[in-house]
């Protein structure tokens, strides 16, 4: 049986098996002054702690869930709780309160987590074969499946999670049919955007038959010398890059020319008169030069958030209930999404929500206000909760009726 293989239940019988990890080990002692045994013995104990304490967190976290304790504290779910509560990044948490979840309809599953006999790693896979199409089949296979995470490391598991996936679901989802599985993600990393993305397989033929015809149009305009060197994938870009364009421009009315795309630029407009090479900001907080936002607004529209100075009115007070679209970009670029602690939620998911509401006198300046996302403004105004400053920046969600009390 591959490891991880002695049941030991209960609180008591977890806290004597961290005693026997520890005793006769010193911690003060680096790892690399250890014995050989007693490194092995510290690895392999240590793993095991680790392990029982993860199912332990995630059955705590959906209990957690389940009582509605991040509602109560403001938060709109137990991912967010963790991330605010805990200082947990957004991924750790969303992987705990989904295993929890899990293990909450998995009763054999958590049994053989808890015991030891399985890992977080090998429940999540099993888990994860789960799905709308092979209910049935998981729940009258779980104990087969639970045995065959104790016979094979994780990496193995998998392979034998597909070839049963195979039986349990012969036909697959559909995947005309099956559209909300779809992804697409752009993670900034050095400066570079990361594309990631899942879609069905009508969804990617549009796409790919898109790319495909800008890359032939692309090509065809080049001459013979640009095209040395250049590879497929760089071509696939290079088009992707091109459909955008075309797609986010704005046409000029009356004007046959093409529609220019809208750059926008957080940065003071004296800025721009500075010498060559001086850094000013994206709204995703990505750093470019200021020749760089000079050569894109040859041929490009350029809306200006400023910050200080009266290029654009930021500041609209009690004349005008909504933001201006000048306001919405400056507080866009404050913000850069929900600007309360540890949610992280995109700009397409929130709105733009007055400190003190405007039928309170509120006024329509930026100072008063920031972006939040929809579900966290649903507190806000209808949960008895109000967006306060955070003394360490940002905003969070505060309940004061409930401190008076």
């Amino acid at each position: 049986m591959f490891g991880y293989n002695e049941a030991m239940g209960g609180a008591a019988g977890f806290g004597e098996e961290l005693e026997e990890v520890l005793a006769g080990i010193d911690l003060s002692v680096g790892a690399g002054d250890l014995p050989d045994e007693s490194l092995r013995e510290l690895v392999l104990g240590l793993r095991r702690v680790i392990d029982r304490l993860e199912a332990s967190f995630a059955d705590a976290v959906h209990t957690l869930g389940v009582r509605a304790i991040p509602a109560a504290d403001g938060t709109v779910d137990a991912t967010t709780w963790l991330v605010r509560k805990a200082g947990m990044s957004r991924s750790a948490a969303r992987a705990a309160t989904r295993l929890g979840a899990g293990l909450a309809g998995a009763p054999k599953v958590g049994q053989a987590l808890h015991a030891g006999a399985i890992t977080p790693d090998a429940a999540r896979l099993l888990l994860g074969a789960r799905n709308p199409r092979t209910t049935d089949a998981w729940e009258r296979d779980e104990a087969q499946l639970v045995e065959w995470a104790t016979l094979h490391t994780p990496d193995e598991l998998r392979t034998v999670l597909r070839h049963w996936s195979a039986g349990a679901d012969p036909d697959g989802p559909e995947p005309a049919t099956d559209p909300s599985r779809n992804e697409l993600t752009i993670a900034m990393l050095g400066g570079r955007g990361i594309v990631r993305g899942d879609l069905d397989a009508e969804t990617a033929a549009i796409v790919n038959q898109a790319i495909a015809d800008m890359v032939d149009e692309l090509w065809r305009a080049s001459n013979p010398q640009g095209r040395a060197n250049r590879t497929a994938a760089w071509w696939r870009a290079e088009a992707l890059a091109e459909i955008v364009r075309r797609a986010s421009g704005v046409e000029v009315p009356g004007s046959t020319k093409p529609a220019r795309p809208l750059v926008t630029v957080v940065v003071n407009w004296e800025d721009l008169l500075q010498p060559r090479g001086r850094l000013v900001a994206l709204p995703t907080g990505e750093l470019i030069g200021a020749e760089a936002v000079r050569r894109l607004a040859c041929d490009a529209g350029v809306a200006r958030v400023v910050m200080k100075g009266d290029s654009q009115p930021l500041e609209a007070g009690r004349a005008h209930r909504a933001p201006s679209a000048a306001q919405y970009r400056a507080v866009l670029a404050r913000d850069r999404g929900c600007g309360l602690r540890g949610c992280g939620a995109p700009p397409w998911m929130c709105e733009v929500h007055h400190l003190k509401h405007w039928a309170d006198g509120g006024p329509t300046d930026l100072s008063n206000l920031v972006m939040v996302c929809r579900r966290e403004h649903r507190l806000a105004h209808e949960g008895g909760f109000e967006v306060r400053p955070h003394p360490d920046g940002g905003f969070y969600l505060d309940r004061p009726h409930a401190r008076a009390a």
